[in-house]
């Protein structure tokens, strides 16, 4: 306790790294501004400090101020949309925010025509208010993302990141139009992804090759439905070689994502053995803030457990998964159907209790939120 100020700070180790870089940047701010020296710069730096800690609506504050003394400085809107498409991500998808980090992107294409990134942030958002659309209207919006995001891969023929967003970008537009021409599109979007990318950047190649992977198994379902046995099956071929991209690229790999993902390329292939062993190494890998994560590992574990026909086992993972997140509904409701499936229905009732209770009052978001295509380890 401070009892200079009467203020009783409390902090636990989760809080402490952001608490002190939340805190270098106002004591930056209180030592220049007694100096009446705050520059751009200055400001743009504080803003960094404070997107870093999670701190965006600060963030964008300190981003305006450094946009006030160099109004015509475009990496300063850029690192703007930034900040407020990360707001609106936090904020739940929030429309207001979106549109916020568009008007910053545009204004940043409109000072400086020849900068890539605004564009692909643009394709980012829009993509992201697609996604409270439906039908025709989401089409659109999803359009006009891919006018932004070709812009982008457009200036920047090496912009890998634009071309992993263009691909998923190109699958969606495929999956909602059933235009089979955008489906290899975007297959090409990944393989130009894939070339440019060096072996060492793992998590990278790891969005790309499950952005193909995905791209084809949407595919190979729209041949299915249009009684293209055949073709279908040779794509599901070529999808087997995808998971076997993502599988490669070995299991060392520091990323949530790839650890993830490799889990699911040996499911997907009938690795089943191989698939328990990454999962659990992704499992041994969950950070202790992301329970979330620990979940759905544990989740998908289950699953894989029980199509080898481990009941006991699965139903183990389940319980693991709801002891990690103990707010998830997801992991209350499966592991309540598996109970119910086993003949333990009082213990099933229990469980689907529960999973009702979280799911009316907002349970655990989803991890990813954490996997949305953006990834999880930051930009």
């Amino acid at each position: 306790m401070d009892e200079r100020l009467g203020v009783v700070i409390v902090f636990d180790l989760d809080s402490w790294e952001i608490f002190a870089a939340v805190l270098l940047a106002m004591l930056s701010i209180s030592a220049r501004a007694l100096a009446d020296e705050m520059t751009s710069n200055d400001w743009f730096l504080i803003g960094q400090e404070l997107y870093g800690a999670g701190s965006y609506e600060e963030a964008v504050a300190a981003y305006d101020e450094a946009i006030a003394m160099e109004p015509d400085k475009g990496t300063l809107q850029f690192f703007k949309g930034n900040a407020l498409y990360a707001l609106a991500m936090a904020s739940g998808f929030d429309l207001p925010i979106s549109a916020g980090a568009i008007d910053a992107y545009e204004e940043a294409v409109r000072l400086d025509p020849t900068s890539a990134k605004p564009w692909w942030g643009k394709a980012r958002v829009l993509s992201l208010i697609s996604n409270s659309l439906e039908g025709d209207e989401r089409a659109e919006v999803m359009e006009k993302a891919l006018s932004a995001i070709k812009m982008a891969t457009e200036i920047d023929p090496f912009f890998v990141d634009a071309w992993i967003c263009r691909g998923r970008i190109l699958d969606e537009l495929a999956a909602l139009t059933r235009d089979f021409c955008r489906y290899d599109q975007s297959l090409q979007a990944y393989e130009r992804a894939i070339e440019l990318l060096p072996f060492s950047d793992a998590r990278s190649l790891a969005l790309a090759w499950d952005g193909k992977v995905v791209a084809l198994s949407h595919l190979a379902q729209d041949l299915a439905d249009g009684d293209e046995g055949e073709e279908d099956l040779d794509i599901r071929e070529e999808a087997a070689f995808a998971h076997g991209g993502v599988i490669g690229l070995g299991s060392e790999s520091p990323g949530l994502e790839v650890r993830l993902k490799r889990a699911r390329g040996f499911a997907n292939l009938g690795r089943y053995d191989d698939a328990i062993d990454a999962y659990d190494e992704a499992a041994d890998a969950a950070p202790d803030d992301l329970p979330a994560y620990a979940a759905l590992v544990l989740v998908e574990k289950a699953a894989v457990l029980l199509e080898m026909g481990e009941g006991g086992r699965s139903l183990a993972s389940l319980k693991e998964a709801t002891v990690a997140d103990p707010g998830n509904a997801t992991a209350w409701r499966k592991r309540g159907d598996l109970l119910s499936a086993l003949g333990r229905r009082s213990e099933a009732e229990a469980a689907r209790s529960r999973a009702r209770e979280l799911e009316e009052k907002g349970s655990s978001p989803h991890f990813l939120q954490i996997l949305r295509g953006e990834g999880i380890e930051g930009e």
